[in-house]
């Protein structure tokens, strides 16, 4: 059976001279149950659940030709690995096309003998989902109903891009299952209206480069959300308005 690796700010663990033996990771990300305890009354109401960060744990080796090489080694290895940069992709090569942001939180000290060290590596992913490495994403360039499928086993808040014509009198609405949000604002030719659900914001990125809120544009702060399996889309416009082209990257994410 090949060895199991990963990458983390784009560079595997071979080349930084670790051995992986072992990746921890659980079936679900722990589970934050929401309960409330009533006065005279026996156990609690619950209120559903949230899911905590999630933590991986890598049981690794570092190996080195001599004595020596293994302290620079070590020292590298610790480099690539501070958490100083922030969250930073992090993907296993048994699941080479998703991705979690992580960014390390522990270390337990490397047992040295003789050249080679055995640890521990706790990654802390605050987001607790995997995310496509290659994202799902979708063009449309005009009004209509579409269906698009989406991988992925949790809901996402996809990004939303909207190049059109509009003016203040007009509307652009875009309803993705049941969530419409409607723009009444002016979109000008090279203008692109960027409904971010993950962030709740609304901008318009001009064609000189130049990006100003749209929050006050929209009709709903109810961001449009992408399911896994089917999806339904609907562009739809009033008077003048025009759609050129629409592009939803879905986000596609994993428990």
């Amino acid at each position: 059976m090949p060895t199991v690796g990963f990458s983390y700010q784009g560079i595997h663990s071979r080349d930084m001279g670790l051995s992986v033996i072992q990746i921890s990771r659980p079936v679900l990300p722990p589970i934050q149950a929401k309960t409330m305890v009533i006065p005279e009354r026996h156990g609690s109401l619950y209120f559903g659940y949230q899911y905590d960060p999630l933590e991986l744990h890598v049981e690794l080796a570092l190996v080195a030709d001599q004595l020596l090489t293994f302290q620079t080694a070590r020292r590298k290895v610790g480099a690539w690995l501070s958490p100083e940069e922030g969250l930073r992709e992090l993907i296993f090569d048994d699941e080479a096309d998703k991705k979690y942001y992580a960014v390390l939180k522990d270390t337990t000290e490397l047992e040295q003998l003789l050249t080679v060290g055995r640890g521990e590596l706790v990654f802390l992913v605050p987001d607790p989902f995997a995310y496509a490495v290659e994202d799902d994403i979708f063009t449309f360039s005009e009004q209509g109903l579409y269906d698009f499928e989406r991988r992925g086993t949790e809901t996402s808040f996809p990004l939303i891009e909207v190049e059109g014509q509009c003016t203040a009198a007009d509307k652009l609405s875009v309803t993705l299952n049941d969530r419409t949000i409607a723009f009444s604002g002016q979109l000008l030719e090279g203008d692109t209206l960027m409904l971010d659900s993950a962030l709740m914001t609304a901008k318009i990125r001009h064609a000189d480069g130049r990006v100003a809120s749209a929050i006050n544009l929209i009709s709903s702060l109810n961001f449009p959300k992408a399911i896994s399996g089917a999806n339904t889309l609907e562009l739809h416009t009033t008077g003048e308005a025009s759609f050129q082209e629409v592009t939803v990257t879905c986000r596609s994410r994993w428990k």
